[in-house]
């Protein structure tokens, strides 16, 4: 509860300066939210360190972040690319489900994630397993 406290007053206090300055408008709140939700959770993460062990590997999350930045990229760029050329119904879920395939062969590439992760998924873990194996250069 103490993290959750900590993260929503560091929030009111960035919401409070931010929506004093009219050039920065919504954006500001998001980004409020933002920098909260992380900081409350690196609190946690801490906090969960700290009783019982548990640690989130640096690397990895790097790689995570790293694939996080490729794939908004390569989003951003393919929703402006489709926007315009197709109606909503199509291109919204086109870069989506891009987007996903994308991010998880980033991540199986990279060693984040191997193959036989998939098989803890009911019902389609073992077919989504195979499929992940095809990935050139998975681990």
């Amino acid at each position: 509860m103490r993290n959750s406290l900590i993260g929503s007053g560091v929030k009111l206090a960035i919401i409070y300066y931010l929506a004093s300055q009219p050039a920065i408008g919504v954006a500001g709140v998001a980004f409020a939210l933002t920098i909260a939700v992380s900081l409350t959770t690196v609190l946690h993460i801490g906090s969960i360190h700290r009783l019982i062990g548990f640690y989130v590997d640096a690397k990895d999350t790097l790689k995570m972040l790293l694939a996080t930045a490729v794939i908004g990229f390569v989003m951003h760029f393919l929703w402006e690319f489709l926007s315009w050329r197709w109606p909503l119904g199509i291109d919204l879920p086109l870069v989506i489900l891009t987007g996903l395939i994308l991010y998880t062969m980033i991540l199986l590439m990279s060693g984040t994630i191997r193959p036989k992760t998939f098989t803890r998924i009911p019902g389609v873990g073992q077919l989504l397993s195979r499929l992940a194996n095809l990935v050139p250069f998975a681990r």
